[in-house]
């Protein structure tokens, strides 16, 4: 009888032992659930797992470009998709997004831009208008409605709606046919990131790298950020990160700080002393107030650490462009209006 007993008072501890372990677990998983969130073709409206860009409307709808699949459109309920088949898009490869109010412009991967406003579409190649290029890497807007577009092959142009403004490698300052990105900072000043080195441009004044005391191992610029105070921030495809905020360049790379990789694809700023950045290899940094922290697929809801771009919400929510792994988001307060 005691032996019974005995037995039966192991078996009870071991269902406590387990159920606490479980409890545990689960907190843990629905934790890290609040915080992540991954939209893929298995399981969403998403119609391709590679996501290049992310763009983000004045009514915090998501428009994504995908490398195959168009582009996606999200209200955090429902899914909508514009390809070659059911829209003006001429390919269903999408690199860039612009959204500019009520005015959505989608850089294509060799069939030029392609503008939606107020459900009218209209296509820019280098047969109808002035545009040098139909790879769109990157659109930027200035404060007057000025729209520049960084090409593939032919450099980078202005277009206020009715006349191109046209910079070629061959032709101007501009260090690199390739214009992987494209800002317009406070000043009205375009920074222009190319495949040969970092330049900017104000009614007719151009400043090369050299001139702006701008020094890298790699020439390739494939990311360019402004935050509200107009510091500026530079990602490079194989040299990490560099700051300029108005006065000194300070740079950051995987030797020398909490970086995890030097192939820098996308930035997003936060605040000024918060500033994300999608490398292309080891997931996604945070940099905030001088201490970084990582997260990637080993280590939080990451799907894939191949990261193309990160794009911030209103609500805080970090929309993650991955290679393969579909469209992330994360909060580290836990996500807010997301329907998952």
């Amino acid at each position: 009888m005691k032996l019974i007993m005995k037995n039966h008072t192991k078996k009870t501890y071991s269902i406590y032992f387990y159920l606490i372990y479980f409890f545990i677990l689960s907190s843990q998983i629905n934790a890290q659930n609040s915080n992540w969130a991954v939209y893929d073709t298995s399981n969403s409206g998403l119609p391709d797992n590679t996501v290049f860009t992310v763009g983000i409307d004045k009514n915090q709808n998501i428009w994504a470009g995908t490398w195959k699949g168009g582009i996606a459109f999200f209200d955090r309920n429902e899914w909508k998709v514009y390809n070659k088949k059911n829209s003006k898009l001429p390919i269903d490869y999408v690199y860039s997004i612009l959204i500019v109010d009520d005015t959505k412009w989608f850089g294509t991967f060799g069939g030029g831009v392609l503008k939606l406003e107020d459900d009218n579409w209209q296509l820019f190649n280098t047969n109808n208008s002035g545009l040098p290029g139909n790879t769109i890497y990157s659109i930027a807007a200035e404060e007057n409605g000025k729209i520049w577009f960084g090409t593939w092959e032919g450099g980078t142009a202005g277009f206020d709606g009715k006349n191109w403004e046209v910079y070629s490698y061959r032709k101007s300052k501009l260090p690199g046919a390739k214009v992987p990105s494209l800002i317009v900072d406070k000043d009205n000043w375009k920074w222009f990131g190319t495949t040969g080195g970092l330049c900017k441009f104000r009614d007719s004044v151009w400043v090369n790298d050299e001139e702006m005391n701008f020094e890298s191992s790699t020439l390739s610029v494939y990311s360019l950020e402004v935050s509200a105070k107009n510091s500026i921030w530079v990602g490079l495809k194989f040299g990490g990160l560099a700051n300029y905020n108005g006065k000194e360049w300070r740079y950051y790379t995987s030797k020398n700080s909490g970086l995890p990789s030097d192939k820098v694809y996308g930035i997003a700023v936060e605040n000024e002393n918060k500033i994300w950045i999608a490398t292309n290899s080891q997931g996604l940094a945070k940099f905030e107030d001088g201490i970084w922290t990582v997260y990637n697929s080993k280590n939080s809801g990451l799907p894939h650490d191949y990261l193309y771009s990160v794009t911030i919400d209103k609500f805080n929510n970090k929309w993650i462009g991955t290679l393969l792994g579909g469209l992330a988001v994360f909060n580290e307060t836990g996500l807010v209006e997301i329907n998952k």
